[in-house]
């Protein structure tokens, strides 16, 4: 309209006319009803206005009376009471009501805001139970050793009060804030008690958590090694497995003493004995109606009265549902709790007005309850009868099948007790029934399952005490009479699970009857075998053998066998292996071509004992000869601790091997078995030692050292070696080249030499065909003479492909071969004979005694004369004569040898007019018939002072 003002100004406006309402503009009617109509519409609005004014009186009684209500309503809180059964057997006691509600609410706000596990956040609430009962308001006056109050729910006292203070008013928060006091508790876990919260972490149990948590408080009797002996132990740990999920049994709680230290207080948490009876703590209900008979009035108390019921109504729900919880399975227990509730509720609480509805509501509310409870009641019952039938058949089953297990087939006494006993489980399941515990049917299941059980028990204890034969005729009697009519206590299953158990019996038992002849022929022979061990047959063992035989199936013919081989075993073990096989084939001759079994196994073993008596006097006849006393016992070679001692055991096994031979008839055989291989690895353990202990061994065995050492040949070949080149009065820095040649460098690498072809041509540059004959000793030197060349070369370190390298290979095979060097000249090892102006001539393996370059020369200085001195003289040969050498002449002795090739042999040098190595290498003979040897040694006296210096 013209006289509005559409947007706001920041003035006040002149007007020429003042604002009137709209469509009251100040004008003349022309009817003149004006003043009629206006008194018309202002009793209209006092009309309008009083019924407004009515609900508005209306609308704040109802508000006033529902905040009334509100601020006057009534609060039942229920704290449920404990009894015996409620503690535990520790003496711990369990968190129930208000306390465990708080419990769990302590546990979860440190588990999900701090991330605690179960444990920790377990052990920490087990403690803040004993200490406060999670009264965040508890104080202890004075308790702490300063003379300060313990406080809050840690009972904290002294400087850690004054940090509780402290840690509340930097989060803003009242020190008696529940959440604020467990926060403090992570802070000091986290700092000055930081120590105790890494163990808590690190805990995985709640007894753990527990043990690590009460660190935390430090009670009277606390150490760091026994936390168990804090004070209030079982009840800390009772909360905690209470708040982390184990069930609390029944026990005592003991009160809670005064802290170890003064940093800590005693618990307020009261002592818990027998029980304590429900409480129920009814509060508020103040409001009243006020009776006023206004419109105010009346709101007030109809939306007072309806909010108070409404409370009334929430707080009967919530503790009546904290009774039932309590006693949900109880209906007596419940009735009385209910009854207790109502009556306080409606003592003071309330008033007429509401009564009626009250008491419709909580009937109604607790009947449902009460119905709860009685179905509960009757599952626990039931559930119960069941569990007690269950165990009590578990334990007439369990009675009768111990029965069964103990039972004797052949008493009736017994038999009538596991009759009794089936007739009582029969009984058992017939009172079920009458008890509802399980329908006839079910019942009638179960019965013949239980006899068919026990039938087959006792049907096989019987089975069992007889032998297969007899488990044979019960089968066939009882098949025949259950064709007949049955057989009580099995039924169609029953009995085709027996029948089958029986034949498994049988066959079981026919296979046991062959394993016990089996075993009892084994027990026979183990015994003849103790003769051949170098044992006597231990009497008392035999007579049990004997006594056995009338038990043990064919025990009588294997008894008879048992006796024939230990006949045969004390005849083979006595006799020499010559006359032990000639007695196997008298016994062979003996039995025939008819031989019984008996006979034939018999003979058999008496074949065996025989063939590893040849096999243990032929690989190892000192240690078969030491069992059998024939020589006395020896120690193992790698007893030895120093060369002395080495040389001494070398020396009693050589007389004892040469003993046992002779006694034997047999070649003699130095080394025990395993021996060589043990000595190698304690060589090569220890190679400094090994040339020593390898001189050790010649000078030990004498005249037998080629003999030991070719035993340690095969398993260890560096004592061979180096034995063979000290038994020749070789080098003895060659010897412990060879030692160390098989050894490894620093860095555990094999030792590096000549390749194999190189080696190979070196080798036969060195020997050329002086060894063709002797190939174990070609094969002896090569290996020597590649170990000293591995050593040199490494030590030299020159390139295993040099010239250097090969020189080097060439004379380690001299020296492996026994040549030594004398001031640059040569002794012994191979050397050229029968060389001239056109050819190199011959090689010729020749002692250290001799110098390798003078030996021709020695050859062509013996004279007939010189060979007239020997025993055993070489034949004369024809010789060529006349100018074209037509003629045939007879040649001397000597000229005969000259006119042949020395080749080295064992005590000198045998000479052959043909190939040593060939067909024919004709041999000149000598006057005993044998190809002759010439001994140059033994012709020293003569040959050396023709020869100057050709001699060593």
């Amino acid at each position: 309209m013209a006289n509005r003002q559409r947007e706001p100004v920041s003035y006040r406006p002149f007007r020429t006319q003042p604002l009137l309402a709209d469509g009251l503009l100040a004008v003349n009617r022309p009817d003149g009803s004006l003043l009629a109509r206006t008194s018309e519409a202002l009793f209209s609005m006092a009309d309008q206005f009083g019924a407004r004014a009515d609900r508005q009186a209306e609308r704040e009684g109802a508000l006033a009376g529902e905040q009334a209500a509100l601020a006057g309503a009534p609060s039942a809180g229920f704290e449920p009471g404990t009894d015996p059964a409620s503690v535990q057997l520790t003496g711990g006691k369990q968190l129930t009501g208000t306390q465990a509600q708080k419990a769990a609410q302590a546990k979860a706000y440190l588990m999900s805001k701090h991330g605690w596990s179960n444990a920790a956040a377990s052990g920490m609430v087990g403690q803040i139970s004993q200490e406060s009962a999670f009264n965040t308001n508890a104080v202890n006056a004075g308790d702490g050793n300063d003379g300060s109050d313990s406080i809050g729910m840690g009972q904290w006292n002294g400087r850690r009060a004054r940090a509780l203070r402290a840690f509340a008013a930097q989060q803003g928060k009242p020190v008696n804030d529940f959440e604020t006091q467990l926060d403090f508790i992570v802070h000091e876990l986290g700092t000055t008690e930081k120590g105790v919260g890494n163990r808590l972490k690190a805990a995985r149990t709640v007894e753990e958590a527990t043990a690590a948590a009460i660190g935390y408080e430090r009670p009277k009797g606390w150490t760091p090694d026994n936390p168990q002996g804090g004070h209030g132990w079982a009840n800390r740990l009772a909360a905690a497995r209470s708040v982390y999920g184990f069930p609390v049994a029944g026990g005592t709680a003991t009160a809670v003493a005064a802290p170890a230290d003064g940093d800590k207080t005693a618990s307020t948490t009261p002592e818990a004995g027998a029980g304590t009876p429900d409480k129920f703590t009814i509060g508020g209900g103040t409001f009243r109606p006020t009776g006023a008979d206004t419109i105010y009035g009346r709101a007030y108390d109809e939306a007072g009265a309806k909010t108070y019921l409404q409370m009334v109504d929430n707080e009967m729900r919530s503790t009546t549902d904290q009774v039932f919880q309590k006693y949900k399975d109880d209906p007596v227990k419940l009735q009385q709790a209910f009854t207790d509730l109502k009556g306080q509720l409606a003592k003071d609480h309330i008033f007429p007005q509401i009564r009626a509805d009250f008491e419709v509501g909580y009937d109604r509310l607790a009947n449902a309850y009460m119905g709860q409870a009685r179905d509960n009641l009757a599952r626990k019952v039931q559930a119960q009868d069941r569990a007690d039938f269950i165990d009590r058949t578990s334990q007439l089953e369990t009675d009768q099948q111990r029965r069964l297990a103990s039972f004797d087939a052949g008493s009736e006494e017994a038999a009538n007790a596991v009759a009794a006993d089936q007739a009582a489980i029969d009984d058992h399941y017939d009172d079920a029934v009458r008890r509802g515990v399980l329908d006839a049917d079910d019942a009638e299941k179960a019965k013949i399952v239980s006899r068919r059980n026990s039938a087959l028990a006792y049907y096989d204890k019987q089975a069992q005490a007889l032998d297969a034969d007899g488990v044979a005729s019960m089968k066939k009697e009882m098949t025949t009479d259950f064709a007949d009519g049955g057989i009580a206590g099995l039924d169609g299953d029953g009995w085709a699970t027996l029948s089958a158990h029986l034949d498994r019996t049988e066959r079981a038992k026919r296979s046991q009857a062959v394993r016990q002849e089996k075993d009892f022929q084994k027990r026979g022979d183990a015994m003849a075998l103790r003769l051949q061990q170098g044992l006597e047959i231990d009497p008392a063992e035999l007579s049990k053998l004997m006594l056995d035989t009338s038990t043990t199936p064919g025990g009588k013919a294997i008894m008879q066998e048992t006796f024939a081989k230990i006949s045969a075993a004390r005849s083979i073990n006595d006799m020499s292996l010559q006359d032990a096989t000639a007695h196997v084939a008298g016994l062979r001759k003996q039995y025939g071509q008819d031989a019984t079994a008996g006979q034939a196994r018999t003979l058999a073993f008496a074949e065996k004992m025989l063939a590893e008596k040849r096999k243990a006097i032929t690989t190892d006849s000192v240690s078969y000869a030491e069992k059998q006393g024939i020589v006395p016992a020896t120690p193992n070679l790698t007893d030895a601790s120093t060369p002395e001692d080495m040389t001494a055991i070398v020396s009693q096994r050589a007389q004892s091997a040469e003993d046992a031979a002779k006694e034997l008839g047999v070649a003699p055989r130095y080394l025990k078995a395993g021996e060589a291989l043990a000595v190698s690895k304690a060589i090569k353990a220890n190679p400094e030692q090994g040339a020593a202990m390898a001189g050790a061994i010649v000078a030990g065995a004498g005249e037998a050292a080629p003999l030991v050492l070719s035993e340690f040949g095969k398993d260890a070949p560096m004592i061979a070696e180096a034995g063979a080149i000290i038994a020749a009065n070789g080098s003895q820095r060659a010897a412990e080249d060879v030692i160390a040649g098989y050894g490894k460098d620093a860095g555990g690498k094999q030792l590096k030499g000549l390749k194999p072809d190189a080696a190979q041509a070196s080798f036969r540059g060195v020997i050329g065909s002086a060894l063709a004959a002797q190939p174990e000793d070609a094969l002896q030197i090569g290996r020597a003479a590649a170990a000293i060349a591995r050593k040199r070369i490494a030590d030299e370190q020159l390139d295993p492909t040099s010239d250097e390298a090969i020189a080097v290979h060439d004379q380690a095979v001299q020296e492996a071969a026994g040549a030594v060097y004398d001031r640059g000249v040569q002794y012994g090892g191979f050397t050229d004979t029968g060389g001239g102006w056109f050819s190199r001539g011959a090689k010729v393996w020749v002692p250290n005694d001799i110098r390798a370059d003078r030996f021709d020369d020695l050859i062509d200085a013996v004279t007939d004369d010189d060979l007239a001195t020997l025993a055993v003289k070489p034949k004369g040969g024809i010789g060529v004569a006349g100018r074209f050498g037509t003629g045939r002449v007879k040649q001397g002795m000597a000229a005969t040898l000259q006119g042949a090739r020395p080749v080295a042999v064992n005590g000198g040098f045998a000479f052959a007019l043909g190939d040593p190595a060939g067909d024919d290498p004709q041999w000149i003979m000598g006057s005993d018939g044998k190809p002759f040897v010439l001994d140059l040694l033994a012709l020293r006296d003569r040959l050396a002072p023709r020869v100057p210096g050709a001699f060593r």
